[in-house]
């Protein structure tokens, strides 16, 4: 029972070093440009993770690398697509859209390994995408066009990085995994580097600091709890983000969902929460994504 209760604290903190996480990059945003702030996310987390993985690195010799370096690549991508997404919307709105990339890999997994879903799962499926059809709704949701856009095709990003996560997680050791992820969320922003990056100020540092901090602290804590808890019960509490953002966002920025909005982030974390769960009860002893 002990061990469950630290698997419990370990996904409810994980859930709020991330909801953290993107209401500080929220208001940062509003200075700096988004990509910036991805950049130094990713190379704050590599640095910090460097002194841990730098032996693992003849890994790489391994043929199955290349499932390794797709995971690196579509993780950078979605946490590109992500940050974009809350510099135009609320964090709460792009988590919601976030939220939905557990139900991508359902398709992915039907289409490359034929894991044929069951009906159930087909509902479930359905229901998340419905809750995040209503966010792309034209006026009634504070979600413009363009964001829910870029934050669908970021759950598509995640969605094959998880799939891909599959392929490696018995073969890499997590911290690698983790690494590559942060220097590819690097490389990548850095791609998008323009004229409207600025040098940080004394207090923007410190936010980007913490950014990165409680990006890196919160996937580690999100490692543990799945080490120690069902993936579906793993799952559920990690999506405990979403209701934080959103109350975080209204307590201190009075940013209120619309009642759309709120039957959105219902739908989405309904049927994440029952497809995880449908994984658990087929499979008992699976584990989930680590981070």
């Amino acid at each position: 029972m002990v061990f469950k209760k630290s698997g419990l604290l370990f996904a409810i903190a994980s859930a709020l070093a991330f909801a953290v996480m993107g209401y500080w990059a929220k208001h940062l945003s509003r200075e700096i440009p988004s990509t910036e702030i991805v950049f130094f996310r990713g190379l704050l987390g590599a640095i910090i993770l460097l002194p841990w993985c730098w032996h693992e690195f003849g890994h790489f010799r391994n043929p199955a690398s290349k499932y390794l370096i797709l995971r690196g690549v579509a993780g950078a991508g979605s946490g590109v697509c992500y940050f974009a997404t809350i510099a135009k919307t609320t964090v709460a709105n792009a988590r919601a859209i976030a939220d939905v990339a557990p139900i991508f890999v359902v398709i992915l997994g039907w289409r490359f390994l034929g894991e044929r879903p069951t009906s159930k799962q087909l509902g479930y499926v359905f229901l998340g995408l419905l809750g995040t059809s209503l966010l792309g709704v034209p006026g009634a949701s504070s979600c413009p066009t363009d964001a829910w856009l870029i934050g669908l095709m970021g759950a598509l990003f995640a969605s094959l990085a998880y799939f891909s996560l599959r392929q490696v997680s018995q073969i890499f050791p997590m911290s690698l995994t983790v690494f590559l992820f942060m220097a590819a969320l690097a490389a990548t922003a850095l791609c998008f580097w323009s004229s409207l990056w600025v040098f940080p100020t004394d207090q923007q540092c410190w936010f980007l600091l913490g950014i990165g901090v409680t990006g890196v602290v919160a996937q580690l804590w999100m490692t543990a709890a799945y080490a120690r808890l069902p993936a579906f019960l793993a799952t559920s509490l990690g999506l405990s983000s979403l209701p934080i953002i959103a109350s975080i966002e209204w307590i201190f920025d009075r940013d209120r969902p619309e009642p759309l909005e709120l039957i959105a982030y219902a739908l989405v974390l309904f049927s994440v929460m029952l497809h995880a769960y449908s994984n658990w009860k087929r499979a008992p002893a699976a584990l989930g994504p680590s981070d």
